[in-house]
């Protein structure tokens, strides 16, 4: 299992680059959608790949998050729980 910061920065700069054809930069703070301009299937698709490795993702327990700061936050309060 790949820590969460390294699976969510990577997962989101391909599925960018296969949309863009371009190197894309993601940073903790990078918005998905208005710095990234994900849509709402490439969201849905970070949701299925984090919920296939950790059992369970940020959307689908009802958080919004927008940056991968917010989701690793999500992370991070439901390993301390």
């Amino acid at each position: 299992m790949r820590d969460h910061e390294s699976l969510v920065i990577e997962t989101i700069r391909e599925m960018v680059e296969r949309r863009t054809g371009t190197t894309a930069t993601v940073t903790l703070d990078s918005d998905m959608i208005d710095d990234l301009e994900m849509d709402s299937l490439e969201i849905a698709e970070l949701s299925a790949v984090l919920e296939e490795e950790y059992g369970e993702d940020p959307y689908t327990a009802g958080t919004l998050a927008r940056t991968p700061r917010e989701v690793l936050a999500f992370y991070q309060a439901t390993s301390s729980s």
